[in-house]
């Protein structure tokens, strides 16, 4: 089973050390130049170290405490990205629908200030 977890872990370090690779072939010089983005990359990259040289060493718990906690900060940044994202995203939202709520609201002042005149002629005829 640690064989396997360890696999497993490997893989998943490979996997962010890929999706790294394809960002800086994206974005080149923007890349370096985001602070996350270098965090991320050297945690990656120490982690996948880290996994390598004390795989079945003794003694190893400190750094092993001291990667979980590396690897659960990465997560936690992800989860602020996407709630930040989303935060955003529903401040746009709300602001297309004030303007849509105050477009309306001219609309139906207009409206009013049409049926106004009609209203007062028809009574005027009877």
């Amino acid at each position: 089973a640690e064989v396997a977890l360890y696999g497993i872990s490997i893989a998943i370090l490979l996997v962010f050390d890929l999706e790294f690779f394809f960002l800086i072939l994206a974005l080149r010089d923007l890349f370096f130049r985001n602070l996350p983005y270098l965090i991320d990359f050297i945690i990656v990259n120490i982690s996948l170290v880290i996994e390598i040289h004390f795989f079945k060493r003794t003694g190893a718990e400190g750094v092993a405490g001291l990667l979980i906690f590396i690897r659960v900060w990465r997560f936690v940044r992800i989860g602020h990205g996407v709630l930040s994202d989303a935060h955003e995203y529903g401040g746009h939202k709300l602001m297309k629908l004030r303007k849509q709520l105050a477009e309306a609201n001219d609309q139906i002042k207009l409206l009013q200030a049409e049926q106004q005149p009609q209203s007062q002629t028809e009574v005027s005829v009877s």
